[in-house]
This record gives structure tokens, C-alpha cells and sequence, in this order.
């Protein structure tokens, strides 16, 4: 234990060369869903606990003075360090990263990371829930390189909000940006709570426009019609209760736009056959557009969900025609409730800084991509999962693409009335 003590110190000596002191200098406005300015909203950085309330043009500003750890990569070697209830590090070529928590009598606490990561700087918020305060050894491994840390936790910690890779895939300088893992937040009365995750605590200018969502309370359109539907903005909100036929199922479907309705569903698994009843989705429709044809295609969401029964939120997207013979149809699941996918786990892959386990069906006319993480807001990449689809020869070059939805698909919600909310939706093409 002596020699470990003594390489850990020289270690962090090294790392501390490298440490520079940050502002936290972020400043934005809040808006609503038609872009306009919300006032006496409150944004806070949780981990930081600096928060600001949004003035009457909705403007708010986020300072403090802070001794925020910033990394430097020399050349390609590994560079790594433990601050803040968070361990950040750099991995030069993809490898193997191991990440455990242990107290200092070596008995494992937490095993916070084991996978594979691509080249690129991360920060991981290691599992508050598991920790009190106290001091603990952390190992870190990546690839053949180990090291092992000491780490003194005072106070309480914001919970863990998964691995986050704050540098690009080309591994630029970290500086100013490697060792913040913080979220943004933005709530006030009548609105969905807005979160983000924030890697540079240095947004200024008004580039920083947090989006408030106001709660649907006055509907333009309900329909407790299996097949009920509503055109709003060029895309279709859609029911869709589409396999209820044998079994007991209600559900209603309110929508103030596209990109903010909520839907009231109830049914079970009594009969443990695990079968999906209802797919309700907002989505848009194409006439078979061949994907070489796009040079970009993406789609942001935001979601929340009961925590009850068996679902899965997800997007459901068809290729080669809609639900016809020789089409196929991909899943990316952003939210998994007691659901499990079709077919069989056949790779990983990382797609847009997120790794998923890629389930599909020996025809591969089903592909699945399941998140090792949750996540209830964000961007997907939908262009580079279909070509990565294409690379492994599961999906033919000159594909098209027929429809793009966004929903949940629901299995049993326990008999009770359970409420599934989506606050933001667009896809963003060229």
C-alpha cells in the first residue's frame, strides 16, 4: 500500500500542472415553445450550486469565480484525474476503460464503468448514492494502463448523470471544458422543468437559449380513437393503438402541437405474453427518399415517463417501405422500462457520444438500438446510425426512408392510469 500511496501523489503532482483556474460565465435567455421571453424563471448548475432567476426579457446570467480542473493531452497519452465527486480522463485510442470505487479497508463499492470507448475526453460523475462522505481509493484503468486514486468526498454530491464526452472525436485541447460535468437547469411554475448537460462553464453572448415548454393544459385536440390522429406543423400525432384488439386497453391522446402533447393509457400484462398493445407517436411521413439523398438528418426529443408497468420510449423508423414485406425497421430506444428488444444482441456500437447494444433479428428486418444509459432529452444522429447499419452490410446501400416517428411503445401500465409526456420533438434534415 506504501508504494501505491507514493506513485498516487507524484501522479496527482503531474496532474495538478496541468490545472488552471475557471469563471463559471454563462449567460442566456429563456423562451418559451413560440420563442418567447419567460420571466422569473430559475436556471441553477446543480453541481455547481450557482443559480440565477431569468429577468423581464428572460435573460439570465450564471457567474461565479471557481477553481475548475482542465485537462491537457500530450500528443496521444493517457491523461486522467479525480475532482470533484467526478473522474475525468483522456483515452487516446479506443480501449477498455474500468472504473471502481473502493474503500480504503479494499472492499468494492462501486463499480462505476466497464467498456470499451472510442478516442476522446470524458468526464464520469461517480454514483453519489453509493457514497457518503469519506475518503476511497478509485482505480482506473484504461486499456494496460492502471492507476489508482484517492479521493476525499465532504459534503453531499449531485447524482451521477452518466459518462460524458465534452471533446470531439478528434480529441482537441480540453482546456476549459474536460472537467465540467454539470446539468442546467430551468424551472418555474407551469412549465416542464428544462434540463441540460453543460460542458463548458463558459457560454456567453446569449448563446445559451433554454427552451420552457408550457404545461398542455388546454389541448387543441383529444381522441381516444385507436386510430386517432391530428396534422399540426407538418408532421401527424398519432394514438395509434394498434395491437389492443385482444386484449383490455384504453388510452387518450391530448396534444396542444406536435412538439407537446401527452397521452393517458391503462392496460396490463396479465396475460405475460409481454406484447406491445400501443405505439402513440408524432412522426413524419417520406415517399420512400433514398438516404444517399441526405447530407444531414437528425431529430431532438424530450420525454418523461410514469415509472410504472412494462414500456420502452423510443423512436420507430422505417426503411424500405412501412411495414411491408422486405422493409426494415430500426428502434432507438431512449428509455427502457422492463422491455427487452427483439431478436438478439449482435454488437455495440457509439453513436453521437452514446453507446449502444445493437439487438436485431437474423432477417435483419428489425434493428434495435438500446442505450447502456438513459437518457429523457437529446439529439440522435439518425444519418450516422444508418450508415454505420450499412457498414455491417445489414441495411443495402441505396435504402430509402418511409417514415420517422417518435412515441412509446406500451406493454402494461398495472391497470392504472399512467401519463407519458413528450415536451419536445423536430427532425432537422439537408
Amino acid at each position: 500500500m506504501t508504494k501505491k500511496i507514493t506513485i498516487l501523489f507524484s501522479f496527482l503532482t503531474a496532474a495538478a500542472l496541468h490545472a488552471q483556474g475557471q469563471d463559471i460565465n454563462i449567460t442566456g435567455t429563456v423562451v418559451d415553445d413560440s420563442n418567447n421571453a419567460v420571466p422569473g424563471a430559475t436556471v441553477s448548475l446543480v453541481s455547481a450550486g450557482v443559480s440565477s432567476t431569468s429577468n423581464a426579457n428572460g435573460i439570465f446570467a450564471l457567474v461565479k469565480s471557481s477553481v475548475i480542473g482542465s485537462m491537457r493531452p500530450h500528443g496521444n497519452s493517457i491523461s486522467a484525474f479525480i475532482a470533484g465527486g467526478a473522474a475525468h480522463f483522456f483515452v487516446p485510442n479506443p480501449a477498455a476503460v474500468n472504473i471502481a470505487v473502493y474503500s480504503m479497508d479494499g472492499r468494492l463499492v462501486s463499480q462505476a464503468l466497464d467498456r470499451m470507448l472510442d478516442r476522446g475526453a470524458y468526464s464520469l460523475v461517480l454514483p453519489s448514492r453509493q457514497l457518503r462522505a469519506g475518503v476511497y481509493l478509485v482505480k482506473l484503468g484504461i486499456g494496460d494502463w492502471t492507476e489508482l486514486f484517492k479521493m476525499s468526498l465532504y459534503g453531499s454530491l449531485a447524482s451521477g448523470t452518466g459518462i460524458r464526452t465534452p471533446a470531439g472525436p478528434q480529441g482537441p485541447s480540453l482546456d476549459k471544458i474536460s472537467a465540467v460535468a454539470d446539468t442546467l437547469t430551468a424551472t418555474k411554475p407551469g412549465y416542464t422543468t428544462f434540463k441540460k448537460f453543460i460542458s463548458s462553464y463558459s457560454l456567453v453572448n446569449q448563446v445559451c437559449v433554454i427552451s420552457l415548454v408550457a404545461a398542455c393544459t388546454n389541448p387543441a385536440f383529444k381522441t381516444g380513437d385507436p386510430n386517432g390522429g391530428w396534422n399540426n406543423g407538418g408532421y401527424y400525432v398519432h394514438n395509434n393503438m394498434w395491437n389492443c384488439g385482444s386484449y383490455a386497453c384504453a388510452e387518450t391522446l391530448y396534444a396542444c402541437s406536435y412538439h407537446n402533447w401527452y397521452v393517458v393509457g391503462n392496460m396490463n400484462n396479465n396475460s405475460g405474453d409481454g406484447a406491445v398493445k400501443t405505439y402513440p407517436n408524432v412522426h413524419m411521413d417520406y415517399s420512400n427518399v433514398a438516404i444517399s439523398s441526405f447530407n444531414s438528418l437528425t431529430s431532438s426529443f424530450a420525454a418523461a415517463s410514469p415509472h410504472v408497468g412494462i414500456y420502452d420510449v423510443a423512436y420507430d423508423i422505417w426503411t424500405n417501405g412501412v411495414a411491408t414485406p422486405g422493409c426494415t425497421e430500426f428502434m432507438i430506444w431512449t428509455e427502457n422500462y422492463g422491455q427487452v428488444p427483439s431478436g438478439s444482441k449482435a454488437d455495440t456500437v457509439t453513436v453521437g457520444g452514446r453507446l449502444y447494444n445493437v439487438w436485431k433479428t437474423s432477417s435483419n428486418g428489425y434493428i434495435a438500438f438500446v442505450p447502456t444509459a438513459v437518457f429523457t432529452s437529446g439529439t440522435i444522429d439518425v444519418l450516422a446510425i444508418f450508415k454505420w447499419t450499412m457498414s455491417k452490410g445489414w441495411l443495402a446501400a441505396n435504402s430509402t426512408l418511409g417514415q420517422l416517428c417518435f412515441g412509446v411503445e406500451i406493454v402494461s401500465t398495472n391497470s392504472t392510469n399512467a401519463v407519458f409526456k413528450f415536451t419536445d420533438f423536430s427532425i432537422n434534415s439537408n
